[in-house]
């Protein structure tokens, strides 16, 4: 997989990401040989792209490759305050953490395949759904604590909202599982 700007290439949306500025202002497409299924950014402005079935990689804003991982990945990697790379294996069974440098960090087996792509706090823990449950993934021990979820919910997407707090979508309804005032 490789990056670059090509400001005469043919504009096939599903390979390019759009840089813009804070502020709304188009900067520069980067165009890619595979389609982006997902991209996350980190802080110093490095884009971390998967492709299902496909490794991810990370970019700068040039489009100059920095890493690629061996690994097919799946769903949008969360990037933690650190710069750590958290994404799930392309078998969904197995959560990666890569250094900023693409390094692998840690591999934690789920207990099932997770079904919605993980978020990170600031403290580097990760929550995804697996199995029914919303499960506290440590970086450093696995994981650390789970929560039940009713029979037959299918959480679509998971926000961190605090770090007492986060909000699952289970169809067109959001819930919020925490300390609730």
């Amino acid at each position: 997989m490789s990056g670059s700007i090509l400001p005469d290439s043919p504009r096939d949306e599903e390979n390019v990401v759009h840089v813009v500025s804070p502020k709304g202002r188009y900067m520069r497409s980067i165009y890619f040989s595979h389609k982006a299924d997902a991209v996350s950014v980190s802080c110093d402005g490095h884009v971390i792209l998967v492709s299902e079935g496909q490794p991810s990689a990370a970019f700068l804003l040039t489009g100059e490759r920095l890493w690629q991982d061996t690994v097919p990945a799946w769903g949008v990697p969360a990037i933690s305050a650190s710069g750590d790379v958290y994404l799930l294996e392309g078998d969904r069974r197995t959560l990666r953490i890569l250094s900023p440098q693409g390094m692998i960090v840690r591999r934690i087996p789920l207990p099932s395949p997770a079904s919605n792509s993980p978020i990170v706090d600031r403290a580097g823990t990760a929550y995804v759904t697996a199995g029914g449950q919303l499960l506290a993934i440590s970086p450093e021990s696995g994981v650390e604590a789970s929560l039940a979820l009713p029979p037959g919910t299918d959480v679509g997407a998971l926000a961190l909202v605090s770090e007492e707090k986060i909000i699952l979508s289970v169809g067109l309804t959001l819930v919020c599982v925490g300390n609730v005032p």
